[in-house]
């Protein structure tokens, strides 16, 4: 078998949704790919756009067009309803006339019950995809229940030496985990935390490289993976991304029912029995970085900080790459705080009479929103910046909280041509010939920006190594800049009030738990 030189695997900003890309390389030509979930609820056309052009753009430089992996985590729109759009691009195999470039497709599998792809009594989307795979070609079949590639079995898919692992898939919560049956049409059950439940969790790996996809797995769904990643004896190499589950979603990564999980202490945020569960899952993978796609959509308050929080022990802080906007290799990402999140922040500042560095603590105030925050450590959101058309000049809103390094920083004003992009994708490439794997940003919503790729940081297999090399940054242009510290963006109503009484108005709350971010 030969060996491929490298992969490349893009979480993709599709807004509100979910799509990983993988392409196998031959040299500098694409040999294969396997798509993992396409959709989008939020910013369809603004997002999910840009990113079918992008993936038509790398299929038809090949030199015949093929998916040669495509996998649907479950039925949820935002996992599926850009594939259409996707198809569109393409004639199937078999037009006698084609006036599109041909597409093929290979394997398909999918989680939860086929009926639920066709979505608002349109064409199922499983029957699209089955018109481009070439006669012959297995037809996507459900799977068992509680299945594993780790129990045996072949690889879902494997080439040149990469291999896509099914963790677990079609989880049923309510059944022992030891069960492994076929579902019948009539047994699947059709709420939303089944349909999560459902959600397969894919192993991608390469080179001793490995990338975890979790699709909208919820805490019954992570539980049996925990029972598969023991009882299998599952090591995990270098995790080089981990996507959240269910887009950093706290009541369904801490669901481990229906109903969640009965609280052992009254006005208990967490059942202890779900933390666990995900605490032990956090250091099985233990992820180089973590990455959660999702849109500024207030019901659902994804990425959820509370959720990652208990990832960010074991991400890398090796990145060298500077925001042109920040100091000290320091990027940005976008997560939801709740009211209940007693965060303290380490703020490095200097004495103004001895001109020493001091650092003082400081806690959040309460409230729920979404904040923008500056950090070296290894987590991305596609959620990058607030819309500029968000701002408000009147109430300053370009801060971020830099817990990390605990510097000040300084923003574009309101709407400034430098200001950073609102949302970006995430390119992880792993080489054969070096061991390396490196990261790059892709701007794709930016006015004038398609696709432009900003290397972000190189990891290596000797975890914790600085990179030996970085590019050469470029000067950052002057800015017009407004500093900040205490202003959150687009802060609620209530947080104004807070703010009148002053700055120590802030510290109106006791600390009920310390944990720290200092990422």
């Amino acid at each position: 078998m030969t060996k491929a030189s490298k992969i490349a695997v893009t979480m993709l900003d599709v807004g509100q949704g979910s799509g990983t890309f993988v392409e196998i390389y031959t040299g500098t030509k694409i040999t294969a790919t396997a798509l993992l979930d396409l959709g989008s609820e939020r910013a369809k056309d603004e997002a999910g756009g840009p990113s079918v052009d992008y993936l038509v753009k790398q299929l038809t430089s090949m030199t015949k067009p093929r998916i040669d992996f495509f996998s649907l985590s479950h039925s949820d729109s935002d996992h599926i309803n850009l594939v259409q759009d996707l198809l569109a691009f393409f004639d199937p195999p078999g037009t006698k006339k084609p006036k599109k470039p041909i597409l093929e497709i290979g394997s398909v599998i999918y989680g939860g019950p086929r009926v639920l792809y066709a979505k608002h009594s349109g064409t199922n989307v499983l029957t699209s995809i089955e018109a481009y795979q070439p006669k012959g070609t297995t037809k996507p079949q459900p799977l068992p229940s509680n299945n594993s590639s780790f129990y045996g079995t072949a690889p879902m898919f494997a080439k040149d030496e990469v291999e896509i692992r099914l963790l677990v898939g079609n989880h049923v919560s309510s059944e022992p985990r030891t069960v492994r049956k076929k579902i019948g049409d009539k047994q699947w059950r059709t709420d939303s935390y089944s349909l999560n439940t459902y959600s397969l969790i894919f192993v991608v790996a390469f080179d001793d490289w490995e990338y975890v996809i979790t699709g909208d797995a919820t805490g019954a769904t992570i539980a049996q993976a925990n029972y598969i990643i023991k009882n299998q004896s599952v090591k995990f190499a270098n995790v080089a991304a981990m996507t959240m589950p269910h887009h950093s979603s706290e009541p369904t990564t801490f669901g481990l029912t229906a109903s969640r999980t009965k609280r052992q202490r009254e006005k208990e945020r967490v059942p202890d029995a779900a933390k666990k569960v995900i605490d032990a899952f956090a250091a099985s993978v233990a992820p180089r970085t973590i990455h959660a796609s999702a849109e500024d959509v207030g019901s659902f308050r994804h990425p959820s900080a509370f959720v990652m929080s208990y990832f960010w022990d074991y991400v890398d802080t090796t990145s060298w790459y500077d925001d042109p906007v920040l100091t000290g290799n320091q990027h940005l990402y976008n997560a939801y705080f709740m009211e209940e999140d007693d965060f303290n922040i380490v703020l490095e500042e200097i004495d103004p009479k001895s001109k020493k560095k001091k650092k003082r603590t400081e806690n959040l105030p309460p409230f729920d929103d979404w904040w923008t925050f500056a950090t070296q450590h290894a987590i991305f959101t596609n959620r990058y910046y607030v819309r500029p058309q968000a701002y408000d000049p009147a109430k300053n809103e370009t801060a971020t909280f830099p817990p990390d390094p605990g510097k000040v920083t300084s923003i574009p004003k309101s709407g400034a041509a430098t200001s950073p992009p609102f949302a970006v994708a995430w390119r992880y490439t792993s080489v054969a010939s070096t061991g390396n794997t490196d990261l790059e940003r892709l701007v794709n919503r930016k006015d004038g920006d398609d696709f432009v790729a900003v290397p972000v940081m190189r990891m290596t297999k000797d975890r914790g190594a600085a990179a030996k090399a970085r590019p050469v940054a470029d000067a950052p242009a002057a800015l017009d800049t407004t500093p900040s510290r205490t202003m959150a963006l687009r802060p609620p109503a209530r947080i104004a009030e807070l703010h009148a009484g002053g700055e120590h108005s802030l510290n109106v709350r006791p600390l009920r738990r310390l944990r720290q971010i200092d990422v």
